[in-house]
């Protein structure tokens, strides 16, 4: 595109200057001929320069039709959530219709009979004495008797009293002392000759644990000024078998918390534990912890960091306790982290778990470190947790059973100590309640890679639990099924040669009816499938067994 430069004048404008350029050398000369000729110049009159009179213009503006067509608009804004604080509103409504507050009951009753030849006691009561102190009572009762196999029997009763009271100061304390007595009898013998038919008296087979319990505890039961928590409490017992073996155990427990701005805090605990078993001979063993931990609280994200360090016979232990998490979805939250502890395979803890061991053996701690990560969340109604881990577990706890006569005609464990290398699977799933009807489960899974030891002796790898819940008229009819599920138990056989016990399948089913208000009936039937289990080797479950009977609450 050709552009004209616009300082260039065009050739008729410069003919036009030239005339005008004439004209002013022209009159310039006149003048200057005409002022020397004459020098006297008369004004006869002023000149007064007028402006014509403007023509006024008269503007009416119209504005433009409007547009009456529907136009099409599209909005699109960015949602965010914002943390606003306000006073909430004080609403009064004029009516509204509530659903029917389900009755509190203070205490329960619950008493039934059974085969084979089995009695079951519950009573739970916990009220209030005045607006200070609640007082409470606990007691619980259930044996049985296979008469159809020798000695085949157990009975476990325990009561306990419990007391909270809360002072005007804003504290709180609580208190505690019970008694539990637990009989089983040995009812897998070593037998040299076991072609004759020996019977063994029950009260020479009998092997009782009594064990008598008391705690106490202090905390604040109030939000303190400074948002500072305490605590401190203790716990001892005294443990026993008819076997001359005893211990006695005593943990002090001190805690202090600080919250930051309610989304997060320091906490600080100290735990002494204490055990003193004797048997033929004295054992002392240990526990001191420290355990310093601090909690971040986010929208989306949350990070606890800390550590347990421990010390038992002069040795250090240094375990981590960290966690985090983070939400990525709604219903899907990523978690990994690390913890450890000390666990005291002491005669309370073994014969809880094993009660057919032998009393007399070497009571030691088992140190445990254990590295997880996994994913949970929330899906409709279900809650899942699933997560995958390795644990390193040193002076694990195994169980063999002694083939000798060492112990005379009872069959009994003997507690080994291994170091383990245990990768974890596990899984966890219920639901709330939809209909009245409710169902869960949990999966757990362990490979054991054992330093010395063949096989991971008495110790499960696999098991499962699930349940089927249905609550209905009006809360007064709730029926239940049960699955248990384990593998196979790895054990020496006669042989000395590594071998599994049966597995466990066990379904059960249940149902509790209230014909009114305070009275109704229960009735159980365990493990449908007759399933004669061996959880420790001679030693197999009751199989097929049901019990039924009166429940109160009131």
């Amino acid at each position: 595109m050709e552009v004209n430069n616009p300082i260039r004048p065009n050739s008729k404008t410069m003919k036009n200057l030239k005339y005008i350029y004439l004209c002013l050398v022209f009159g310039m000369y006149t003048f200057q001929a005409t002022g020397q000729v004459n020098e006297d110049i008369t004004v006869k009159t002023k000149f007064e320069a007028k402006l014509k009179d403007a023509q006024k213009l008269e503007l009416q503006p119209r504005f433009p039709d409007p547009d009456t067509s529907n136009m099409a608009m599209s909005y699109e804004v960015a949602s965010k959530l914002l943390n606003q604080e306000y006073d909430p509103p004080s609403i009064r409504p004029i009516a509204y219709k509530m659903d029917k507050l389900q009755k509190e009951y203070k205490g329960m009753a619950k008493l039934g009979a059974g085969t084979p030849s089995a009695v079951l006691g519950q009573l739970q009561y916990r009220g209030a004495v005045n607006r200070n102190f609640i007082a409470g009572i606990e007691v619980d009762h259930l044996n049985g008797n296979n008469k159809k196999l020798d000695n085949q029997s157990f009975r476990e009763t325990a009561g306990e009293l419990q007391g909270t009271y809360y002072a005007k100061q804003g504290f709180q304390a609580d208190a505690s002392v019970g008694v539990d007595s637990r009989d089983y009898y040995y009812y897998a013998y070593n037998f040299i000759d076991t072609t004759q038919d020996l019977t063994v008296d029950k009260q020479d087979a009998l092997q009782r644990y009594t064990k008598f319990d008391l705690g106490a505890s202090i905390k604040n039961a109030e939000r303190t000024v400074l948002d500072f928590n305490y605590g401190m409490g203790f716990d001892f017992y005294r443990l026993t078998d008819n076997y001359s073996s005893s211990e006695v155990g005593f943990k002090l427990n001190l805690k202090a918390q600080k919250w930051f701005k309610e989304k997060s805090y320091f906490n600080v605990d100290l735990e002494t534990d204490l055990t003193r078993f004797e048997d033929t001979t004295i054992q002392n063993l240990h526990n001191f912890f420290i355990k310093p931990a601090f909690l971040f609280q986010g929208a989306v994200f949350n990070a606890k960091v800390g550590a347990s360090l421990g010390v038992s016979e002069d040795v250090f232990f240094p375990f981590p306790d960290v966690t985090v998490s983070y939400e990525i979805l709604d219903f899907l939250t990523v978690f990994a982290g690390a913890d450890g502890t000390l666990y005291k395979n002491n005669l309370n803890n073994t014969s809880a778990y094993n009660p057919f061991i032998n009393t007399t053996f070497n009571i030691q701690n088992t140190s445990i470190y254990n590295f997880y990560a996994g994913v949970k969340g929330s899906v409709g109604v279900v809650n899942y947790d699933a997560q995958v881990g390795v644990k390193q577990a040193n002076d694990l706890a195994l169980f063999l059973d002694n083939p000798d006569l060492e112990n005379g005609f009872r069959r009994t464990f003997e507690v080994l100590y291994d170091t383990a290398t245990i990768f974890n699977i596990n899984g966890t799933i219920n639901t709330k309640e939809i209909n009245g009807i409710s169902f869960g489960g949990t999966v757990d899974l362990n490979t054991y890679s054992l330093a010395q030891a063949e096989k991971p002796w008495h110790l499960p790898t696999f098991s499962l639990n699930g349940f089927v819940t249905y609550t209905g008229l009006d809360n007064n009819l709730q029926v239940k099924a049960d699955l248990f599920m384990e593998n196979g138990i790895p054990y020496l056989n006669e042989l000395g040669e590594a071998d599994n016990l049966n597995a466990l399948f066990d379904l059960s089913v249940g149902a509790d009816y209230f014909f009114s208000d305070n009275i109704g009936v229960f009735l159980q039937l365990n493990n449908l499938a007759n399933n004669k289990r061996i959880r420790w080797n001679g030693y197999e479950n009751f199989g097929f067994n049901v019990i039924g009977g009166i429940n109160a609450r009131f």
